[in-house]
């Protein structure tokens, strides 16, 4: 069996190669400040049931953390988040009738947050970080230091953003992020959604969602078009959840998107 360490000088050599092939050395972070944001996690609902710890919403421990995902090497474990329910419901390819639960994390307190944006041409233009996407592909053109034409190396970025819409296939998209975020300490990788050309998702480095506070977790049914809203979470302070039905203030607050924990800044 492989030791951690072996794992990320795998990862490493992976990310090197894949540097080499799809002009990832172009890449640059972004940054905001004071910043408060919202990150949605879903669950398919097991033989956990509805009233499950709190714990069971967080990232892995890194000794538990045992494959590969599209974000993740084993135990270098990340807190795989949504943009949203609609993305969340695509991406864990349930069934019409299903329950799942999504639970709700916010920063508490305007926060700094450095991330790498990967997204792809075809997230529809109406996505809020869809702006930024074309911002950084407008800087490109700016900039001197690039080995070939700008449109040249977009079209490379582009390829690589497009390895994360593959459906099983994590070699390439997990050595990617595990750089970002383990060797370069960025807070989150924004990567596109395998099944949804609406949204996207990100992983977060579990220094980040270490400072993220938990605000509630919704027991939900899908019906195959829309989420239903049937029971309410909120952490009792002891590392479990009071549930009760869920009332008018929860749908609304869910419908916005929980804007009034967020900024624009």
């Amino acid at each position: 069996m492989r030791t951690p360490a072996e794992l990320a000088a795998e990862a490493g050599q992976n990310y090197r190669q894949l540097e080499a092939d799809h002009g990832l050395s172009a890449l640059a972070t972004r940054v905001h400040e004071g910043i408060q944001l919202v990150f949605i996690r879903g669950r398919a609902i097991d033989e956990g049931g509805l009233t499950p710890p709190t714990k069971l919403f967080s990232y892995p421990q890194p000794d538990i953390c045992e494959c590969y995902g599209r974000a993740n090497i084993p135990h270098h474990p990340v807190l795989y988040a949504g943009e949203t329910p609609a993305v969340i419901a695509a991406e864990l390819r349930l069934p019409p009738d299903s329950w799942l639960h999504l639970a709700v994390f916010y920063t508490p307190k305007p926060v700094r947050f450095e991330y790498l944006l990967l997204l792809h041409d075809a997230l529809d233009s109406a996505n809020t970080w869809a702006a930024i996407r074309d911002d950084l592909r407008e800087k490109l053109t700016l900039r001197i230091d690039l080995p070939e034409p700008s449109d040249k190396v977009w079209s490379r970025l582009q390829s690589a953003a497009m390895l994360f819409r593959h459906p099983e296939d994590y070699t390439a998209t997990s050595a990617i992020a595990h750089h970002w975020l383990y060797a370069r300490g960025v807070d989150a990788v924004l990567y596109p959604s395998v099944r949804n050309d609406q949204w996207c998702n990100f992983a977060i480095h579990p220094r980040f969602a270490d400072a993220l506070k938990q605000y509630c977790v919704l027991a939900c049914r899908w019906t195959g078009s829309m989420i239903e809203l049937h029971h309410t979470g909120t952490p009792d302070g002891t590392g479990n959840l009071h549930w009760r039905a869920t009332n008018r203030e929860d749908w609304q607050q869910f419908n916005s998107t929980y804007s009034h924990l967020r900024n624009e800044a």
